[in-house]
C-alpha cells in the first residue's frame, strides 16, 4: 500500500478505536466518573477529553475531523470550553481544507504543534532481538505496577500522582488487543511500551524510558519485540505517532517505518478560557 488517502483515513479509524479504548475502558474511574473523562460523536468526527488530564493534549483530542464537519465545529468548542480544557483537533492531509481551517479559526482556534504518523507493512521490516536489552510481556498486576512506575518516571509529569494513576491503570490487562511491555537494562526496569491490535493493523502506543537508562537502546527493543509480535498476530500494518523532528521519529525510521504524513494539532486561544473563566 503506498501513502494514499486510503491510508490516511485507515490510521484515522484504527487511532479512533484506540482512543475510544483508552478513554471509555481506562480513565472512566469510580465514583461518578471522578476524571471528568468524555467521549463524543461530532458527524464522522469523534471528541475526547479528560478534565483530570486537562494538560496533556493527547487526553484533549478530535479525530477524523473533515470539511463535510464544519457545521460541527462551533459544538466542538463548546465541548472543550465548559471543562475547561484548550482541546486538540487534528487535521490531517486530504481531510483538510482552507474552509476547514477558517471554520476552526472563527471558534477560536489557532494552529499549536505539528504531529507525524510513521508506519510500514510488516514484510519490509527486518525485525530482530537486541541482546543488550531483555524485553518481557507484562501478564500480572505487579507487572503492570511497574510498567506504571517507569510510565510516570519516563514521562516525568510532575503532576502524577501514582495511587491515582493506578486506578485506572490497573485496567489495561483486561483491555481486548492490548499487549503490554517492560524492557530491562542491568536486571532493572528501563522502558515500557504498548502494542494495540486492531483487525491487521498493529498501533505501537506509549512508549516511554525512564531518564536513568535513556540511549541504551530500550525504544529500539521495544519496537522489534513489539513488531515480532504484531507480525506474529497477523499484522500487515505496523505505526505509530510521535511530535514532528523528534527523537522517536528518527528512532521509528532506524527501526523501517516511514513517514505516512504530517498533521497539525490545534488548540483554542488561551484568552478564551481566560474570558470564560472570569465573564
Amino acid at each position: 500500500m503506498n501513502v494514499s488517502q486510503e491510508l490516511v483515513d485507515l490510521l484515522t479509524q484504527c487511532d479512533t478505536a484506540n482512543m475510544k479504548q483508552i478513554m471509555l475502558e481506562t480513565m472512566v474511574v469510580e465514583p461518578n466518573n471522578k476524571w471528568g473523562t468524555a467521549v463524543e460523536a461530532f458527524g464522522k468526527s469523534t471528541a475526547f477529553a479528560c478534565v483530570a488530564e486537562k494538560h496533556d493534549p493527547d487526553y484533549q483530542r478530535v479525530l477524523g475531523l473533515t470539511e463535510a464537519d464544519i457545521e460541527h465545529v462551533p459544538a466542538i468548542r463548546d465541548f472543550f470550553v465548559k471543562r475547561g480544557i484548550r482541546g486538540s483537533p487534528e487535521t490531517a492531509p486530504g481531510p483538510f481544507t482552507p474552509e476547514l481551517g477558517k471554520a476552526l479559526v472563527a471558534a477560536d482556534f489557532l494552529p499549536h504543534v505539528m504531529a507525524c504518523n510513521y508506519w510500514s507493512e510488516v514484510d519490509q521490516l527486518d525485525i530482530k532481538s537486541k541482546p543488550d536489552v531483555e524485553v518481557q510481556r507484562v501478564e500480572t498486576l505487579e507487572g503492570l505496577r511497574t510498567h506504571l512506575k517507569v510510565s510516570i518516571a519516563g514521562w516525568e509529569d510532575p503532576e502524577s500522582d501514582e495511587d491515582e494513576d493506578w486506578l485506572g491503570h490497573q485496567k489495561w490487562l483486561s483491555v481486548d488487543g492490548w499487549h503490554i511491555f517492560l524492557a530491562y537494562v542491568d536486571g532493572q526496569p528501563a522502558g515500557q511500551a504498548v502494542l494495540s491490535m486492531h483487525g491487521d493493523i498493529g498501533y505501537f502506543a506509549q512508549a516511554c524510558t525512564h531518564p536513568d537508562y535513556r540511549r541504551r537502546g530500550c525504544q529500539s527493543a521495544l519496537m522489534h519485540a513489539r513488531g515480532a509480535l504484531a507480525r506474529d498476530l497477523g499484522a500487515k500494518i505496523v505505526w505509530s505517532q510521535t511530535d514532528f523532528n523528534s527523537q522517536s521519529g528518527m528512532n521509528m525510521q532506524r527501526f523501517g517505518l516511514k513517514l505516512a504524513y504530517n498533521y497539525m494539532c490545534w488548540a483554542l486561544r488561551e484568552d478564551v478560557l481566560e474570558e470564560t473563566k472570569n465573564g
